[in-house]
């Protein structure tokens, strides 16, 4: 071999060397750039994972709350419709066994309003006969529902706003259980409730009004 081809040799053997020492340290800083992307996402990973538990927790405890409250408005509701049962049959044996206790004549009873919605209440009371007599009892009555509505005094038909008919037929022997649901208009601030029933002179009853005038104060949602 000659020095020539000895000179090219070893400048190719140097050449190699050189390159394959440029690539293992590319392979290095590779692997350690590798090292620390990873490090970063296994952070990141880790603070995800930290926010998602939270969210979890605050979305379980805010059901549990939800599902509570809803289940106390039920109860709330259950035992109130169950008062007021009581109250209709203690009015009634009252009437058949000791009418004495109870007021003569038309009367009103158990005024109840509660909110349903940011604008929306069920009401209900019961109209009632205190007296000694069985005979039917038959009339109309009307609700004027009063209050303020920006900074005037307005009035509506309480039973025109829940859909019913005004003025309201009435029948009944003992008592009548009354109650509808309603939406106020928007910005409408409630105070009372005005009550007119009348039973029309008949061949089977006298003449009879009744006037009375209710506070509105719904039980809260």
């Amino acid at each position: 071999m000659s020095k020539y081809s000895k000179f090219v040799a070893v400048f190719v053997f140097i050449a190699l060397v050189f390159l394959i020492v440029k690539l293992y340290q590319q392979n290095l800083h590779g692997v350690g750039q590798a090292g620390v992307e990873l490090e970063k996402f296994a952070e990141i990973e880790a603070q995800m994972f930290k926010l998602q538990h939270q969210i979890n927790l605050q979305e379980a405890e805010l059901a549990m709350e939800t599902q509570a409250h809803q289940q106390t408005t039920l109860q709330l509701n259950q035992l109130t419709s169950e008062l007021f049962d009581l109250r209709k049959e203690l009015l009634v044996y009252q009437s058949i066994m000791a009418p004495e206790l109870v007021n003569d004549g038309l009367a009103v009873m158990d005024w109840q309003v509660s909110a349903v919605s940011e604008n929306g209440y069920q009401f209900r009371f019961m109209l009632y006969q205190a007296s000694s007599a069985k005979n039917i009892n038959q009339g109309r009555f009307t609700l004027q529902i009063e209050g303020d509505l920006n900074g005037e005094l307005k009035q509506f038909d309480l039973l025109e706003l829940a859909n019913l008919a005004s003025p309201h037929n009435f029948k009944f022997r003992y008592f009548a259980a009354i109650k509808g649901s309603v939406t106020l208009p928007e910005g409408f601030k409630a105070s009372q409730v005005s009550l007119d029933a009348l039973k029309p002179t008949t061949q089977w009853q006298k003449f009879e009004q009744l006037k009375h005038t209710f506070t509105w104060d719904p039980h809260p949602l």
